[in-house]
């Protein structure tokens, strides 16, 4: 599993939120809703019929994101939200937002749906990860509670100098990620693939 995180345009996450079926269009340049039906929630099948396929439609059709609006958090994602959160679940926000948030409709874009954040939220997301350095963050983890809350990916490894540098460097992009995001007033997805 690949932790990602999408810049996007304000009007375009509410154009998401309301037509969510354009999700797999922005993030990977095709339909997702055209999944077998039986793999699609009720919702996204009548979000489906309803907004991509009615006579007259007129929401604006989004194109896929380019390239450096988005962030790979590679396998370091569940040790972020556990430096975050001490926790492997989903938690209150601003802390959870690697697993928590709103979703956009129920389309899976690879371990469940994408979540949307405002610029309210990205706001105060920033705010949150700029309380330590990327450093005091990951220095925050106890390894021995990681390794029992059976993080991902360190189920069984131990989290040592070079896990604690992996998770480090990327948690760095990260904050300068979000530092960005919020400085333009821009808007931003997360999600597992």
């Amino acid at each position: 599993m690949i932790g990602s995180v999408l810049r996007v345009a304000p009007k375009d996450l509410e154009l998401l939120f309301r037509s969510p079926g354009q999700i797999g269009m922005v993030i990977y340049g095709e339909d997702l809703t055209q999944q077998e039906p039986e793999k699609q929630g009720w919702i996204a099948r009548f979000l489906r019929n309803k907004t991509m396929s009615a006579p007259g439609h007129s929401e604006r059709i989004l194109k896929p994101a380019p390239e450096s609006a988005f962030l790979d958090l590679d396998k370091s994602w569940g040790a972020i939200h556990f430096a975050f959160t001490d926790s492997n679940g989903k938690e209150d926000l601003p802390a959870g937002f690697i697993l928590n948030g709103a979703e956009i409709g129920e389309i899976d874009v690879g371990y469940g749906p994408a979540r949307g954040f405002g610029v309210r939220d990205v706001f105060e997301i920033h705010q949150f990860l700029s309380l330590k350095t990327a450093g005091e963050w990951v220095d925050s983890i106890n390894p021995a509670a990681l390794l029992e809350a059976d993080v991902y990916p360190f189920f069984d490894e131990a989290f040592g100098e070079d896990e604690k540098n992996y998770v480090s460097e990327y948690l760095a992009e990260l904050k300068s990620f979000v530092a960005d995001i919020h400085a333009e007033g821009d808007a931003m997805i997360v999600y597992l693939n």
